[in-house]
């Protein structure tokens, strides 16, 4: 009943099942596996699925000049192509929280040797093999690696949907992000690296992430605040029109 409330009220909720399997396979390492109590979930999934691409099909708005940019006009490979420079920009702005703004504009991939697909594609394969490095030791760095990429999936426009990036669609998948980081933290680097060091990296870290919680709080202050804010980032957009509109 919980799921099915909260797929009307965000539907990130698809996710559930997925990491209810992986939570399974964590839990139960070297032991049968049943996904039987998962029926029912993954039952609720498939309707609300047929829904959303029936009945509750919100792809396409009411504004067609704004809608061709859309990735529902964009054919899936080129989406799947976008997705590794929005993969990489994900990981970036959980490093690193600089240029934060709502209404971000990614130019969508036109071919599979542009740079700006070759490099993050590059960047991806060489972190997925330094997972898999990383797991034979502990497997709690598969664990969050799925948990992370698990909760980007339904916003990475394999099913369109308005937009390529919304930091705020990194909430569910920054919990996997950052087990992930402290288990490399504790694990690898404070092996290498004195503690002291480890300490005060970690608390300069956590101050400096806290400092931009609070500064960019203020930009949602209001309309006028957040989207004058989207006007100092997003210069080569070609939506930047609706900025001033919505201004």
């Amino acid at each position: 009943l919980s799921f099915i409330l909260a797929l009307f009220s965000k539907e990130m909720a698809l996710v559930l099942p997925f990491l209810l399997v992986i939570d399974i396979f964590r839990r139960n390492r070297g032991q049968r596996i049943t996904l039987k109590p998962l029926y029912a979930y993954f039952a609720i999934m498939l309707v609300y699925v047929f829904l959303r691409a029936t009945v509750l099909n919100f792809s396409i708005g009411v504004n067609s000049f704004i809608d061709y940019g859309f990735p529902a006009g964009i054919p899936l490979w080129k989406r799947i192509l976008t997705d590794f420079h929005v993969v990489v920009s994900y990981i970036q702005l959980l490093l690193f929280p600089i240029g934060l703004h709502m209404q971000r504009f990614i130019r969508p991939a036109n071919g599979l040797f542009e740079i700006g697909v070759i490099l993050p594609a590059a960047l991806i394969i060489l972190l997925v093999f330094i997972v898999g490095k990383l797991s034979r030791a502990n497997k709690i760095f598969l664990y969050s690696s799925a948990w992370f990429f698990v909760c980007l999936i339904p916003v990475l426009n394999i099913y369109p949907i308005s937009i390529f990036l919304h930091e705020m669609w990194l909430y569910l998948p920054s919990i996997g992000f950052y087990i992930f980081f402290s288990a490399f933290i504790v694990q690898i680097v404070a092996r290498w690296v004195n503690k002291v060091i480890v300490v005060l990296f970690i608390a300069l870290y956590v101050t400096y992430c806290g400092l931009t919680t609070v500064s960019y709080g203020r930009t949602w202050h209001d309309s006028m605040s957040l989207f004058s804010n989207d006007l100092k980032y997003e210069h080569n957009s070609p939506f930047r029109h609706t900025l001033y509109n919505n201004i």
